[in-house]
């Protein structure tokens, strides 16, 4: 956008900044404050209405329907806080997180250095992993000392508390951290500043916060429409199971002629938006009360693991190289090959493969699927990507709105991405499997 001469951009930025003040006092705050004090509003409104029912020989239809609608909303959130209370009180052993290999954890740190253009850049950044426990005040570097810091990088690539990594990962941290103060020019302070933490997202509990059940039914009315349009359109949805895990995804045969020559089919890879931007939830799957099956647990087959070991379980999501396996099955099932010359070097069109094209969290799954699996990929297009590396504050920090993903009509196989996030309000907690 070419901004004209005669406005400073001092000035459109602060306009800027002041409408999204604005906005999110008057739209943004009430709304959050009403699902905040929903529950209790729905439950007293529940018993009054309920007692005026009782207390009327004949109640009007629209205040008996209202009333049961009420004592539904009320179920719904006593079924929400058993579903949050199964969510966090788990006795079962999990499966731990992957640790990524020391070559990896290497091009981490230094993918973390070199992502910034200046030190002042990196120190702010930095600056926005951690906040105050009791004030909403930012926290400024100097207020971060040596162990807040190795907390952050302990969570970040090892997905462990510090206390648990073991000395050469506690030394490797502290290197790192020797690596971080000299490109910030900043020396910290030595031990633990208590006044202050860090954003673990792979380590803090899931917040996940109730929302009343008009939203889900709005949401997921949403959704039924999108699954009709689609098939209007002439998808049909699959699914393949993997591991006591499902990957889902619409297909289209396309409109060429099946006698003349195959074009490589098109996959769109849709980010945890997907097709439906609702910046207060997230996906169109966040609850936690719908029978959602990303909640539950299954139990990891090991054939290195005796059968008198205790059983670990996992989250029935599927990891990253799990997804690529699925995309993989996708393509042979509806008879996508490969490249045939994969490893030759010639500008001649090639018969096989897939073009990917993957929208911010979907780009991940591309990326992997390209390094993986290169002989089933013509080409790729990233549409504002993000790194699956998270060492972005904004990945973690409450969500901002986020701008919805069209379907492509003439694309060929539509993909889904599921992700962790699938039962958070916010992309707050991208999940120890996008650590790969």
């Amino acid at each position: 956008m070419n901004i004209p001469a005669s406005i400073p951009p001092s000035l459109t930025f602060h306009h800027s900044e002041l409408i999204q003040a604005i906005s999110a006092t008057l739209i943004l705050r009430p709304i959050l404050l009403l699902f905040e004090h929903c529950p209790l509003l729905i439950h007293s409104a529940t018993a009054i209405l309920s007692l005026s029912c009782c207390l009327i020989s004949q109640p009007s239809l629209p205040l008996s329907l209202l009333t049961i609608y009420l004592c539904a909303e009320s179920a719904f959130h006593l079924l929400f806080l058993h579903r949050y209370r199964q969510l966090h009180q788990t006795k079962l052993n999990l499966l731990p997180p992957p640790i990524p290999s020391a070559a990896l954890r290497q091009q981490i740190v230094d993918g973390l250095i070199s992502s910034f253009q200046s030190s002042s850049d990196f120190r702010q950044s930095l600056a926005d992993w951690f906040y105050h426990i009791h004030t909403l005040k930012a926290v400024h570097l100097h207020q971060i000392h040596h162990d807040n810091l190795a907390q952050l990088l302990a969570s970040l690539i090892f997905s462990t508390p510090l206390d648990s990594l073991p000395p050469v990962h506690r030394a490797e941290i502290h290197a790192d951290i020797r690596r971080t103060q000299l490109a910030i020019k900043h020396v910290f302070k030595q031990g633990l500043n208590p006044q202050i933490r860090s954003y673990q997202h792979t380590l803090d509990p899931i917040q996940a916060q109730h929302r009343p059940l008009f939203f889900y039914l709005i949401i997921e009315s949403l959704r039924i429409l999108l699954h009709i349009l689609l098939s209007l359109l002439g998808f049909r949805r699959h699914s393949i199971p993997l591991n006591q895990t499902s990957f889902s995804y619409w297909f289209h045969p396309g409109f060429s002629n099946p006698s003349s020559a195959q074009h490589p089919p098109i996959i769109l890879v849709a980010g945890i938006v997907g097709l439906i931007s609702v910046s207060l939830v997230g996906w169109p799957t966040v609850s936690l009360t719908l029978s959602k099956p990303e909640l539950d647990l299954v139990r990891v087959v090991r054939e290195t693991v005796n059968n008198e070991d205790a059983p670990v379980y996992r989250r029935k999501i599927q990891t990253l190289a799990e997804q690529s396996l699925s995309l993989k099955a996708m393509l042979d099932r509806h008879g996508f090959p490969p490249r045939s010359n994969e490893h030759k070097d010639t500008d001649q069109p090639q018969a096989g493969g897939a073009f990917l094209i993957g929208h911010s969290l979907g780009t991940c799954l591309t990326a992997h699927f390209v390094r993986h699996h290169p002989q089933y990929v013509v080409g790729t297009l990233s549409i504002d990507p993000i790194s699956v590396l998270p060492y972005i504050p904004d990945l973690v920090s409450p969500a901002r709105p986020l701008l919805p993903v069209a379907p492509i009509p003439s694309l060929t196989v539509f993909s889904s991405l599921r992700s962790e996030d699938s039962y958070t309000p916010s992309p707050r907690r991208l999940g120890n499997y996008w650590c790969e």
